[in-house]
């Protein structure tokens, strides 16, 4: 599975497009050729199309891949798939982390349809394990959701307008994927802190090690 396969690089293109068609490839450091017998699948949200005709994905390598087209609609769009979603991916991250609520209620999950969803699946994940990390109960409520997927369903609203600014939804479309992870872990750490009130029980219920913590705060430049 390749993702987010029109960043590849021209060269990393050309490596691709030899094993699709040879099925031959030579290890790192190693002067002797390997045979491969795979099937690949491969996922952007770019138009590899549109890449390829302004030169920035090779013409060749598209048709290679583009064997089988399956287009999935954002997650806006899939509004029976969200509260699936939330519920597998919070059964997940309870199992790790071996804490957290079992389950979403009905109004929380509402809210969660109403919202955009501009990072699609991966946004969902992130929330999932924001809320394993910092709810205590054991049904997730409408209260326990961060303020920019309450104010989605109406909650929070004066007339039409949000009493609070969206703490991260707004900032999807620019941020990357490691941006936007390193906002959620700034915000988990700051709540923890806030909620616990010394590193060390906030290191122990975020279930990692003190010197991590501090390590993570030093590096996300968290105010504490």
């Amino acid at each position: 599975f390749l993702d987010e396969v029109a960043e590849l690089s021209p060269v990393a293109q050309g490596k691709l497009l030899r094993i699709l068609q040879e099925g031959t490839f030579e290890r790192l450091g190693s002067e002797r050729s390997s045979t491969v017998d795979v099937r690949v699948i491969a996922a952007t949200h770019q138009d590899l199309a549109e890449k390829v005709k302004n030169g920035l994905f090779r013409e060749d390598l598209f048709y290679r891949l583009n064997v089988i087209p399956i287009h999935v609609p954002p997650l806006r769009d899939r509004k029976g798939d969200i509260p699936l979603l939330a519920n597998h991916f919070l059964v997940s991250f309870r199992k790790k982390l071996n804490r957290g609520p079992q389950s979403f209620s009905d109004e929380a999950l509402e809210a969660l349809k109403m919202c955009e969803w501009k990072g699609n699946v991966r946004e969902m994940r992130n929330l999932a394990e924001r809320l394993v990390i910092l709810v205590n109960n054991k049904i997730i409520q409408l209260s326990d959701l961060p303020v920019e997927y309450r104010t989605a369903s109406g909650e929070g609203m004066v007339d039409g307008n949000a009493m609070q600014a969206p703490a991260f939804g707004a900032q999807f479309e620019s941020a990357n994927y490691e941006e936007m992870i390193n906002r959620y872990r700034k915000e988990i750490i700051r709540k923890a802190l806030e909620v616990h009130g010394s590193k060390t029980k906030a290191a122990n219920a975020l279930g990692i090690n003190r010197s991590y913590l501090y390590e993570l705060i030093e590096k996300l430049e968290v105010q504490v």
